[in-house]
């Protein structure tokens, strides 16, 4: 790598003595040969910390190629690493941010969450850069792996199954493309939706999704309306023990409405327990538990060894693999 080419890039960092450049680099064991023809190694010391610095070899930036390159180098480095790229699409500034991956363009672009620092190239305008999917973005990427109903659908379709206006439905497109997360196919006149494989998408999609619960609350009367969640639906729908205490699952616009009439006690004492959820567990499962992805994302964090086991089965059954 260049070391005048980094310090024109880094300039202003470097003379602040944000930055410190390590122009020779013992390359980390264990890397393979075709990561490292990908990208140009050296070290840096930012804020602090000390970062691999991988400078793209080629123009062409394939997102879940990045992904797979930062988990490898990462782990061979045991140091956060930072891309270095010729030039990003917006939508490319986007999906690299909402994967919160390091990176710096020669525009002069600078997206470092690992060491607290963005910076934007004063000639660029400034765009939205969401770290999540919305709402409805969630709603998709769920009811396709659950239901598989809007695989190939139009614009128009989108609109429908999401009772939302077309204007909305083109935003929504857009957000699931900008995530690298379907591709588009035009037919005829129109364009069609395809979403990538259950198993790919899943892995392209888990980290934007998200636990869906806000809160819990412990009472001692059943929620009506509500659906079975926690280890209550992963009881039903797995070997596993459900509990003593039932859980049960309420959309937060759904709880907005009873909330004044809950009565909420200690946990210990309980018989009941509400998780609140950012979306409405009914606009996806029809039967009297949650969907199983949003079921896995509500209880991923678990420590538990023998949960973590049954929620993978369901995984695998619902991803079909």
């Amino acid at each position: 790598m260049e070391t005048a080419r980094i310090n024109t890039l880094l300039g202003d960092l470097i003379s602040f003595k944000i930055v410190t450049i390590t122009p020779n680099v013992e390359i980390p064991k264990g890397i393979p040969h075709l990561v490292l023809k990908s990208y140009r190694l050296t070290t840096a010391n930012i804020q602090g910390l000390a970062f691999i610095l991988a400078e793209a070899a080629s123009d062409e930036v394939e997102i879940k190629k990045i992904l797979l390159h930062q988990d490898i180098l990462k782990k061979a480095a045991a140091k956060p690493v930072m891309f270095i790229f010729n030039e990003l699409k917006s939508y490319q500034q986007k999906a690299l941010m909402g994967h919160k991956v390091n990176y710096v363009d020669m525009r002069g672009n600078i997206f470092l969450p690992d060491a607290l620092l963005a910076v934007r190239a004063a000639n660029e305008k400034a765009v939205a850069f969401p770290a999540k999917l919305s709402l409805r973005g969630k709603a998709a990427i769920i009811r396709y792996l659950v239901v598989g109903d809007i695989q190939g659908k139009t614009v128009s379709d989108f609109a429908d199954f999401f009772a939302i206006s077309k204007v909305h439905a083109s935003r929504l497109v857009e957000e699931l493309r900008t995530f690298e997360l379907i591709k588009i196919n035009r037919e005829g006149v129109s364009k069609h939706v395809h979403f990538l494989p259950k198993r790919e998408l899943w892995n392209q999609a888990k980290g934007l999704l998200g636990s869906p619960v806000i809160a819990r609350i412990y009472l001692n009367r059943k929620t009506f309306g509500a659906k079975l969640a926690g280890y209550s639906a992963l009881g039903h729908l797995t070997m596993l023990d459900g509990g003593m205490v039932q859980t049960q699952a309420i959309g937060k616009k759904d709880f907005s409405k009873i909330e004044a009439q809950l009565k909420a006690v200690p946990k210990e004492l309980a018989q009941y327990c509400l998780e609140v959820w950012e979306w409405d567990p009914n606009a996806i499962s029809e039967g009297s538990t949650v969907d199983p992805i949003s079921l896995y994302l509500s209880m991923q964090d678990s420590h538990d060894d023998r949960t973590q086991i049954a929620l993978k089965e369901l995984l695998k059954t619902v991803l079909g693999d």
